[in-house]
C-alpha cells in the first residue's frame, strides 16, 4: 500500500513554497527600513540577526540632528547618548527617530509583554525626555532581549570554538 494516495498531487504550474534567501550584504542599514524580523524566512533569522548585531547599531557620526518643536523649546538628538547605549541604541536619518536594535531582534519572540513598540516599529522621537530612553534601557522586555543578543553571539562562539577543537583533533 502506498502512501501517496493520501496526498495531493501538485498540479504541474502550481508553485512550490521556496524561500529565497537573503543577501546579508545587501540588508537594509537604516532602521527604519528594517522590516520586521518575522517578515524573513525562519530558517534565517538566527543568520540574520547575528549580521545585525555583528555591523551594530547605526550611529550616523558628525551629524547635525534636526530640531523639532516641544513647548516652544527646540529639541534633537544628542550624539552623546550614543557613548550610554553604544550596545543598542540607533539612529534612523530616514525617519529622524531612534531605535532599540536588541529590541527589534528578538522582541516578537517575548510573549505576553506590553509596553511600547516606539523602539522598534516607529521609533522614539521625544527628544525632550532623554528619560524615555532610560525607561526603556531598564525595562523588563528590553533586558531578557539584550540576554537574548548576548546568548545569540555566545552560542556562534561556542559552535564555532567546538568546531575548531573538533577539527584541530
Amino acid at each position: 500500500m502506498s502512501l501517496h494516495k493520501f496526498y495531493k498531487k501538485k498540479e504541474d504550474g502550481e508553485q512550490q513554497h521556496k524561500y529565497k534567501k537573503v543577501d546579508l550584504n545587501a540588508l537594509p542599514v537604516d532602521p527604519f527600513e528594517w522590516p520586521s524580523i518575522d517578515f524573513y524566512h525562519v530558517n534565517q533569522r538566527d543568520e540574520i540577526s547575528r549580521t545585525y548585531f555583528q555591523i551594530g547599531p547605526f550611529h550616523p557620526l558628525n551629524r547635525e540632528f534636526a530640531p523639532h518643536d516641544f513647548g516652544g523649546k527646540p529639541q534633537r538628538f544628542i550624539q552623546s547618548w550614543f557613548d550610554d547605549n553604544k550596545y543598542w541604541l540607533e539612529y534612523s536619518i530616514k525617519q529622524d527617530a531612534a531605535f532599540c536594535l536588541c529590541c527589534y531582534l528578538f522582541k516578537s519572540s517575548i510573549p505576553n509583554q506590553g509596553g511600547s513598540d516606539h523602539f522598534v516599529k516607529s521609533g522614539f522621537k521625544a527628544w525632550n525626555r532623554k528619560s524615555g530612553i532610560d525607561n526603556h534601557k531598564e525595562g523588563t522586555p528590553h533586558t531578557i532581549v539584550v540576554q537574548k543578543c548576548q546568548s545569540l553571539m555566545n552560542q556562534r562562539q561556542s559552535t564555532a570554538s567546538a568546531f575548531e577543537k573538533q577539527t584541530t583533533l
